[in-house]
């Protein structure tokens, strides 16, 4: 029993490490995203201030389709970051169980054959312990019948010798 449970525990331990390394990426995709964001946002901001006092509302209506585009573009990444850290669960996540189940399997072939040499032994014992006892009870009846063999033999031997007197 102990080995499905080291099995467990490290499993845990490794899906624990995915789990801190996925974290880990997706704290840092964000950070960048909203580094990105805000200096995207910044930036925009500028030029748009610019725009307002030199150019026409048309530029102003230019800007907003960018800023627009750009939010869509942290949206997507966003959305990609998110496929890029399941797919990397994924990949992660398939290796593991599969050794999981690799080890299991041998865990549980050699526990298999363990138990079943154990039951053997045990049938082994049990059938000679039952043998033994068998053997015994017919010696002490066949002793019993000895004796009384004897003793018939013995009354049937007085009796032939009592019917010629």
């Amino acid at each position: 029993m102990g080995l499905p449970d080291e099995l467990e525990n490290k499993a845990n331990e490794e899906i624990e490490k995915l789990k801190d390394y996925i974290e880990t990426k997706k704290e840092s995709l964000e950070e960048e995203i909203e580094e990105n964001l805000h200096l995207a946002i910044s930036n925009a901001k500028d030029s748009l201030e610019l725009i307002q006092e030199n150019l026409e509302p048309k530029v102003e209506k230019f800007i907003q389709k960018k800023l627009e585009q750009i939010d869509n573009k942290v949206t997507n990444w966003q959305k990609e970051s998110k496929l890029i850290v399941q797919e990397e669960i994924e990949k992660k996540f398939e290796p593991l169980t599969k050794r999981t189940l690799e080890s299991l399997e041998g865990i549980i072939d050699e526990k298999t054959a363990i138990i079943k040499e154990n039951a053997t032994k045990e049938i082994q014992e049990e059938m000679k312990s039952f043998t033994q006892e068998r053997l015994a009870e017919a010696s002490k009846q066949a002793a019993q019948v000895k004796i009384f063999a004897i003793a018939a033999l013995g009354m049937s031997i007085i009796a032939i010798i009592l019917s010629f007197f």
